[in-house]
């Protein structure tokens, strides 16, 4: 199962928390509505290196998290780039605003599921891309103890759709891909690639 957008979602906006942490350090031309724009693009078009098919997480994500950030501070490019310590300074607010749980919220019905799920014989793995805080995060979220394996990209090192990164998920919890089910909110990382690795069934959620 993947996390974000299925598992656990951001409790508040990420647009809003973004403006609201940029007013907090004297910038008040980031908007709830600039942010919301500025993010998406930003988190579509950036990678963690500049190398040719680099991952979007390495380690702590944060090589990634620093140029979404820049981007939304320069409104996409239509200001000047901010200065490096501005940056640094957004990235550590926020870095320690989304490694808190309260940040978060649990989907209602996914802890009775699973937990119904193990206890009829099948194993459940969570497969997300995300930073290396993924497992700590979901530790501080009492969710850890409910999963047989966390695979995630940025300790893996490749993510989804790779065939490699569904491999190692069936890996972790010794299950044939034609006895597994991936369930997911992207159809192109999560459908399309648990597909090509021959999974059994994979859901859009």
């Amino acid at each position: 199962v993947d996390v974000g957008g299925c598992l656990i979602e951001p409790r508040e906006r990420v647009a809003d928390v973004y403006a609201r942490t940029a007013r907090s350090i004297g910038i008040d031309y980031v908007t709830s509505e600039t942010a919301s724009h500025d993010f998406k693009e930003a988190f579509a078009k950036f990678r963690g290196s500049d190398e040719p098919n680099a991952m979007r997480y390495y380690d702590d994500g944060k090589s990634f998290w620093r140029k979404v950030i820049a981007h939304v501070l320069s409104r996409g490019g239509a200001r000047a780039s901010a200065d490096d310590a501005v940056v640094e300074t957004m990235l550590t607010k926020l870095y320690e605003y989304y490694e808190h749980p309260s940040a978060w919220y649990v989907a209602h019905g996914a802890v009775d599921a699973i937990s119904r799920l193990r206890r009829s014989g099948v194993k459940v793995a969570v497969a997300s891309n995300w930073d290396s805080r993924l497992p700590k995060l979901l530790e501080s979220l009492d969710l850890a103890r409910h999963f047989d394996a966390i695979v995630v990209s940025a300790i893996e090192g490749c993510e989804k759709p790779s065939k490699e990164f569904f491999t190692k998920c069936l890996n972790a919890v010794d299950v044939p891909a034609s006895a597994t089910l991936h369930v997911g909110d992207d159809e192109r990382n999560d459908v399309s690639g648990a597909v090509a690795a021959d999974f059994a069934c994979a859901v859009l959620w």
